[in-house]
């Protein structure tokens, strides 16, 4: 692999920083950036961040230009020479609006909820929330969201302490990154890269599923447990010293 180009896709919360409890301050540190920075400084790496966060949020976190980054679960991308939005996403930008700010009114008296508008998903954060009122949240935000669900123009997804609402568009990160593959011209990379997807949560099942017998797919995690991935690490340390080994390869 030393002599092939590389593409490198990595999510963001849980694999190139650990998850916090406040979402808004899950910064990149200034070491872990170093790493980053250095896979951009060879040019024989592509490098994507992908992440259920949006692009402006991720700008602002790692701070390194001429990386991709794809946002809200890979239905919008943005970087050197390449851009994407998803259209259905597009349309239903009105009705996640009208549910963010449903859901800022009906979970208010939740003390420690958090409720995003990422412009083209919405998320609950409930990680800073005492365990005991987990349930009692859970079901409070499936009984608001009934008559949305109902009308089949959204999905519900669980990720870790975070429920997610998005349009209900035939997109993930599994397409995402198989669109970007697709897109990389001979203007980013003069050869076919090899795919390194690095991630921790469900939304990167997909991802290992597309990429399943044409690239490398990790999992960070303690555990293997059931995924997708071929192989896993335990943490995000050792997800760095993976990729610290690549700024090495000449």
């Amino acid at each position: 692999m030393a002599q092939d180009r590389r593409a490198f896709f990595l999510d963001y919360d849980g694999t190139l920083t650990p998850i916090v409890e406040d979402p808004p301050k899950a910064h990149l540190s200034p070491n872990h950036r170093e790493v980053i920075a250095s896979l951009l400084a060879d040019e024989k790496n592509f490098v994507c961040v992908i992440s259920g966060r949006a692009i402006e949020q991720l700008k602002g976190f790692i701070g390194l230009k001429d990386l991709v980054l794809a946002g809200n679960h890979g239905m919008e991308i943005a970087g050197p020479s390449i851009s994407y939005v998803n259209e259905g996403a597009l349309r239903a930008k009105p009705l996640l609006k009208e549910i963010a700010e449903m859901l800022q009114r009906k979970l208010n008296d939740f003390q420690g909820v958090l409720v995003e508008n990422k412009g083209l998903t919405v998320s609950v954060h409930y990680r800073m929330m005492p365990v005991k009122r987990h349930s009692h949240l859970k079901r409070s935000f499936y009984r608001e969201m009934e008559k949305f669900s109902a009308s089949n123009t959204i999905t519900i997804t669980r990720g870790k302490k975070i429920l997610e609402v998005s349009p209900n568009v035939v997109w993930d990160k599994g397409f995402a990154v198989k669109w970007i593959l697709a897109s990389l011209s001979d203007y980013l990379l003069k050869e076919r890269p090899y795919p390194i997807y690095m991630g921790d949560d469900e939304t990167d099942e997909d991802a290992f599923r597309a990429l399943k017998g044409r690239g490398l797919t990790i999992l960070v995690s303690p555990r293997k447990g059931a995924s997708e991935a071929s192989y896993f690490v335990k943490s995000v340390e050792e997800a760095y010293q993976f990729l610290g080994m690549f700024s090495a390869i000449p």
